[in-house]
């Protein structure tokens, strides 16, 4: 539970965050066709299904923290393949008012990017990507650390000296990869002596 609660108050401040660094202030009334008292409407696209109780789960728990405690507007799509079929869902967020989307899936971020540009008065934020564009930005926790830990605890529960390689997707991350192999390498040589 205080994993959910630590991701929905992440979740929380970087919608603030998003709302302190928005577009101009204007003095000037709102047009007819808007109230004062709008409220915004954040997407949510999931790569499963939200009762997966892992991933989109936890996703999903910080949607529902937003909507519920700040009173914002949420849509949600879930089980939304890692193809173009997450263009036309992002195109239906956009019809129905949402102005920052969530993508929550790695395999989404060329999409997002191409979206981004499509629609660029929409803040997107993706998560576990690393492309970015004026209107869209990444989010995702620091894995080198844990990847560190358990390149040590791989370590010393060999009872062989064999290398063992996690595969990673190939991105930026690739480097943590190796760096979490190297560090198993190591530690295997230093057990044998």
């Amino acid at each position: 539970m205080k994993k959910l609660t630590k991701f929905g108050v992440l979740l929380l401040a970087m919608v603030m965050i998003l709302a302190a660094c928005g577009g101009q202030t204007t003095t000037e009334a709102p047009a007819d066709s808007e109230s004062a008292d709008e409220v915004a409407t954040i997407g949510f696209i999931y790569v499963g299904p939200i009762g997966d109780g892992g991933w989109t789960y936890a996703h999903d728990e910080g949607r529902q923290y937003v909507e519920e405690e700040l009173g914002v507007k949420t849509l949600y799509k879930e089980s939304v393949p890692e193809g173009p079929e997450v263009e036309k869902v992002i195109a239906d967020m956009v019809d129905q008012g949402a102005s920052v989307i969530f993508a929550t899936s790695f395999g989404y971020m060329d999409y997002v990017e191409k979206m981004s540009k499509e629609f660029p008065d929409v803040k997107f934020l993706h998560c576990s990507g690393y492309k970015s564009t004026e209107n869209m930005n990444n989010y995702f926790g620091r894995m080198y650390e844990p990847r560190f830990l358990s390149g040590i605890a791989a370590a010393y529960k060999q009872k062989q000296t064999k290398l063992v390689m996690l595969r990673h997707l190939k991105s930026q991350r690739l480097s943590e990869a190796s760096m979490h192999s190297l560090l198993v390498y190591r530690l295997l040589i230093l057990k044998q002596k």
